[in-house]
Order: structure tokens, then sequence, then C-alpha cells
């Protein structure tokens, strides 16, 4: 169990509710698909032209935005947030804590865009 697994199950849970393809995607596999490192359990999310990858690397939590365009795929980090072990909160890059409800939110907005 990592510091991110209520956070995952939120979006996992989201992504679901709002019909995006989703796929849960074991460490080896991840690596195999896209030469990303995880020792957990990462998520793909699709939507038409867009994806997002969702996986913890090291102490972080890392989404990567996919785009397909022109038979071209694009990767743009979105976010990286980290596990404040004083306040036990998911805090993005600026240490500002993450509400996850308004983050499952955003992503799923962003897929669908």
């Amino acid at each position: 169990m990592n510091k991110y697994t209520e956070l995952l199950a939120k979006l996992r849970t989201a992504f679901i509710e709002e019909n995006i393809f989703m796929l849960n995607i074991p460490p080896l596999i991840l690596k195999h698909l896209s030469d990303l490192s995880s020792e957990h359990e990462s998520i793909v999310a699709q939507n038409g032209d867009k994806a997002l990858i969702v996986y913890v690397k090291d102490m972080d939590c890392v989404v990567l935005g996919s785009n397909v365009k022109d038979n071209k795929r694009t990767f743009k980090q979105l976010l990286v947030m980290s596990f404040n072990d004083l306040n036990n909160k998911i805090c993005d890059n600026t240490k500002k804590e993450i509400n996850q409800s308004e983050l499952s939110k955003t992503l799923v907005n962003w897929l669908k865009q």
C-alpha cells in the first residue's frame, strides 16, 4: 500500500462514473509500454485522442497527459504531487494542498476537452 492509494481509488471511481475507459497497469507492463518506472499499479485513462497516465514514482505521484494527433503522440507532464507526512495531505509542486475531488473533476474535464 502506498500513500496515494486513496487518491488513486478516487480517480478510478471518477473515471468509471464518467464512462472513461480505464486500465490498471502493473509496474512491469508500464515499463514495457512507456519506459516509465513505478513500484505500484498505475492508471491509464483514455477518452478519444487523449489519455492520462497516473503513476507513483519514488515518493511522488505523477500525472502525464498524452495526446494523439495526426498519428503522433505527445506527452506532457501535467502534475507532480508529493505527500506531506506532517499533515498526511497530498500537495502539488508548490506544496499547496490538493483537493482530491477537485483534482478528479479537473482530470476528467481535461480528458473530455
